[in-house]
């Protein structure tokens, strides 16, 4: 049986990082893992993912081709890979037996709260013939925490998230910042 965690954050940064750190823990403790980049509009990754939905397809190209905007362009990628799930299926069936996979996916909060899409992903992803058991890690910027209002906030987007989705959820405080704000 496989293990599978989706890092899902509000920011760009933090999902790569944790993904990065996570498998960087795991490999050092032996243990088999992969990562699988699920964010068309990453092209600056810590790591070099097993499985990139980059090579099926990009934010920046989607946008130039339908001529939508960032988050219309983010909601199209999405639904292509879910158009073309036998593409990441095929991928994911060639990873090593028993490897723990952590995929790395976008940080557009309406991809959890409002759209489908990834709920359906999700899904089949559960439902597929290796016994994937899925996990989401709900990553939020630390400063968030600091005031009641805000923190209330997260709560109730990471709660909206875990029911729209549909999954077990862990949420995480980050306390390190984007690379440009150091």
């Amino acid at each position: 049986m496989n293990w599978k965690n989706l890092a899902l954050t509000k920011c760009y940064f933090f999902s790569a990082s944790f993904c990065d750190g996570m498998s960087q823990l795991l490999r050092s403790l032996g243990r088999p893992c992969a990562v699988v980049n699920l964010d068309p509009g990453n092209d600056r990754l810590p790591f070099e993912p097993e499985v990139d939905i980059s090579d099926l397809v990009t934010l920046e190209a989607a946008m130039e081709e339908e001529r939508l905007g960032p988050n219309g362009g983010l909601v199209y990628c999405m639904e292509f890979l879910e158009e073309n799930f036998g593409w990441m299926s095929s991928r994911l069936s060639a990873l090593p037996e028993g490897a723990y996979v952590l995929l790395d996916c976008p940080g557009q909060v309406e991809l959890y709260t409002h759209n489908d899409c990834m709920k359906r992903l999700i899904k089949r992803l559960e439902e597929g013939g290796d016994g994937m058991r899925l996990c989401a890690v709900n990553l939020v910027d630390s400063h968030h925490c600091s005031d009641p209002a805000k923190f209330v906030s997260v709560c109730l987007v990471t709660l909206s998230s875990m029911l729209q989705m549909e999954m077990p959820q862990v949420r995480k405080e980050c306390i390190f910042r984007k690379p440009n704000k150091l």
